[in-house]
C-alpha cells in the first residue's frame, strides 16, 4: 500500500514537470513537391513574404520566349514570381533585369510594403569569360510597379554575389569587390532612391572558378542595426560586423570563425530577426548558428556531419526569421562523402530545423526534400520564408549533377 501511494506520488510529480516543460514542436509536414519555374534555378535569399501575405520568389533562368539564352538573345535574366496560394499556382515572371542584358546572382528582400532586389550582369552567355566585367544593379517596387534600376558599380569592375537587406525604408546592399577583395555596403535612407557607398572590410578568399575575390557577403538588418558577415580568407575564416546607427559607424569586425567556413562552397547567412541579427554558416563538422543582441551571443550547433553520420557534409544554410522569437534555418547536405557537385554519386538532401529564442535548442533536422529523383540527385541553394509563424514555405534548386535538368522547386511545411 505504501510502495503503491509512493509511485502514485511520483507520477503526479513527473506530470506536473511536464506540464512545466516547454513542449517540443512536432516536425513540420512537408507537402507535395510544385514547381515554382522550369530551367530556373535559387541563387539563395529568393523568397520573401510581402505585405500581403503573398510569397514572392526572385527566380533566375536562361530560358524565356520559348528558347534558351544566346548572345543574340533571348537574355539569361532576374525574373519575379508571386504567390497567393503557398506555391501552388504562380503569377505570370515579370522581367526585373534589364531585357538586353544578360543577368543573374538575383537576392531578394521586402520591408514595408516594398521589394527590393539586386543582381549581376555579364556581358557573354555563350562565352562566358570570368574576367570580364560583372556590374551590381538594384532596383525597387514601392507596390506600384518596378522602378528605375540603379547602378550601384563602375561598368568595368568585377561583383561577387550581392545580398540585400531591407529594414522600415532603410534598404542595404552588401557585396565583395572581385579585383581589390574589399567588401561593400551601400546604404539608403529613401528606399533605394538614393545610395551612400563605403567600404567595411576585406577577404583574401579567391573563386575556385577564376573569377577573383569570392566572399559571399551575406547583410541583415532590424531597426537601425544592421550586420554583415563574410568569407574572408582561403581557408574558410568568417567576420562579421555590425553597426547600431544605419550603417555610418561600424563596430569592429568580430572572427565567427577561425577557418573552414567555406567547406563545399558554402556561405555564411545573416538576417535580422526581431531587435537582433542572427548568423548561420556551415563548416565540416555541421552547422552552426549565433545571435547578435547588442554583442554576439555563444555558438551553437544545429546539425552535426560526420563520416559515420548519415550526412557527411553540408552547405548553403540560410536564416529564416519568423514572428513570435521563433527561427528557423534551411541547409544542403550531403548523403556522400566529398560532397562533389559534379559527380554523377553525389546526394544532396535539403534539411530544415528551428528554434525558438537565442538561447533555444533546435529541433532535430527534418527532410524537405531528398535526393530521391534521377534527375534530382542535388538539392541546393535552399532559401525560405516562415509565413507568420505558421506554413515554412522552402525553395531550393533541383537538378543533375551535370545540370541536363534543372527547376526551381518548392515545398511547404505546416
Amino acid at each position: 500500500m505504501r510502495a503503491g501511494r509512493l509511485s502514485m506520488v511520483l507520477a503526479l510529480a513527473l506530470w506536473s514537470l511536464a506540464l512545466l516543460a516547454p513542449a517540443q514542436a512536432a516536425a513540420p509536414q512537408w507537402g507535395p513537391q510544385r514547381s515554382v519555374d522550369t530551367w530556373a534555378w535559387s541563387g539563395g535569399s529568393s523568397f520573401a513574404q510581402t505585405a500581403d501575405g503573398d510569397v514572392i520568389a526572385l527566380v533566375m533562368t536562361d530560358f524565356s520566349q520559348g528558347s534558351f539564352a544566346t548572345d543574340h538573345g533571348p537574355y539569361m535574366g532576374v525574373f519575379a514570381r508571386t504567390s497567393s496560394d503557398r506555391g501552388v499556382t504562380w503569377t505570370a515572371p515579370v522581367r526585373v533585369s534589364q531585357a538586353g542584358r544578360h543577368a543573374e546572382r538575383g537576392a531578394l528582400a521586402v520591408s514595408g510594403g516594398s521589394t527590393y532586389a539586386a543582381w549581376v550582369t555579364q556581358r557573354s552567355y555563350d562565352h562566358y569569360d570570368p574576367s570580364e566585367p560583372r556590374v551590381l544593379f538594384f532596383r525597387a517596387d514601392p507596390g506600384t510597379g518596378w522602378g528605375r534600376t540603379v547602378a550601384l558599380t563602375k561598368k568595368k569592375g568585377r561583383v561577387d554575389d550581392p545580398s540585400v537587406a531591407a529594414s522600415g525604408r532603410r534598404v542595404y546592399v552588401a557585396w565583395v569587390d572581385a579585383n581589390t577583395g574589399q567588401v561593400r555596403v551601400a546604404r539608403s535612407r529613401d528606399g533605394g532612391k538614393t545610395f551612400v557607398r563605403s567600404v567595411i572590410g576585406r577577404t583574401k578568399a579567391q573563386s575556385p572558378d577564376d573569377e577573383g575575390f569570392r566572399g559571399s557577403a551575406s547583410i541583415g538588418a532590424a531597426g537601425n542595426v544592421v550586420g554583415v558577415t563574410w568569407v574572408a580568407s582561403g581557408s574558410g575564416a568568417i567576420k562579421a560586423r555590425v553597426s547600431t546607427n544605419g550603417g555610418k559607424r561600424w563596430h569592429a569586425s568580430t572572427s565567427v570563425v577561425g577557418s573552414l567556413g567555406s567547406a563545399n562552397g558554402g556561405t555564411p547567412s545573416l538576417r535580422g530577426w526581431g531587435d537582433q541579427l542572427a548568423l548561420a554558416w556551415t563548416t565540416p563538422s555541421g552547422v552552426f548558428s549565433k545571435v547578435w543582441s547588442r554583442s554576439w551571443g555563444p555558438t551553437r550547433t544545429v546539425a552535426s556531419f560526420g563520416a559515420g553520420a548519415t550526412y557527411k557534409g553540408g552547405f548553403g544554410a540560410e536564416v529564416v526569421p519568423a514572428s513570435g522569437g521563433r527561427m528557423g534555418l534551411v541547409w544542403s547536405a550531403c548523403r556522400t562523402s566529398g560532397c562533389d557537385l559534379l559527380s554523377s554519386r553525389t546526394r544532396v538532401d535539403v534539411l530544415w530545423s528551428d528554434a525558438h529564442g537565442a538561447g533555444g535548442a533546435w529541433s532535430a533536422p527534418s527532410v524537405v526534400q531528398g535526393s530521391v529523383h534521377a534527375d534530382q540527385r542535388i538539392n541546393g541553394s535552399p532559401t525560405a520564408v516562415w509565413l507568420d509563424g505558421g506554413p515554412r514555405v522552402v525553395g531550393y534548386t533541383g537538378r543533375s549533377s551535370g545540370w541536363t535538368s534543372y527547376a526551381m522547386l518548392l515545398r511547404v511545411g505546416a
